[in-house]
């Protein structure tokens, strides 16, 4: 009887650890995502931040 119970368990516990791995590396990769994504707009902002303050210079000279 325990032998009965003792699979069915463990098929369970499979299942969920590779839940969990599949959970967090999908988590991992939105985290990844979102730092490029923020990065890229960083980085875009500053270029257009430095255009606007050299066009700026440029018409006050």
């Amino acid at each position: 009887m325990s032998q009965d119970i003792k699979a069915p368990i463990a098929i369970v516990k499979s299942v969920q650890h590779a839940a969990s791995k599949a959970f967090y590396a999908g988590m991992n990769s939105v985290m990844l995502v979102s730092a490029s994504i923020l990065t890229v707009a960083a980085v875009l902002a500053f270029c257009l931040l430095k255009d606007g303050q050299a066009a700026k210079n440029l018409e006050n000279n």
